[in-house]
């Protein structure tokens, strides 16, 4: 279940998953009060953590002087 974290105001926190079946019970995914739990957000977060470590869909990208030379 997506679950919202509120602070004693009742002000949004965090949103995050939580699952009795498991030692973290809720783990905050997003604190951006604008930003739903979905497949989009996952997939935005993995391919920001691919450019991140410089790697594509298929492997490792090829350095910038291995598609200049001639």
């Amino acid at each position: 279940d997506i679950v919202e974290l509120v602070d004693e105001a009742g002000e949004f926190v965090a949103r995050g998953i939580y699952d009795l079946d498991t030692s973290i019970v809720i783990r905050v995914v997003t604190r951006n009060a604008d930003e739903a739990v979905g497949p989009e957000l996952v997939t935005r977060r993995v391919r920001e953590a691919a450019d991140a470590a410089g790697a594509t869909a298929i492997g490792p990208r090829a350095p910038a002087s291995a598609s200049r030379r001639k």
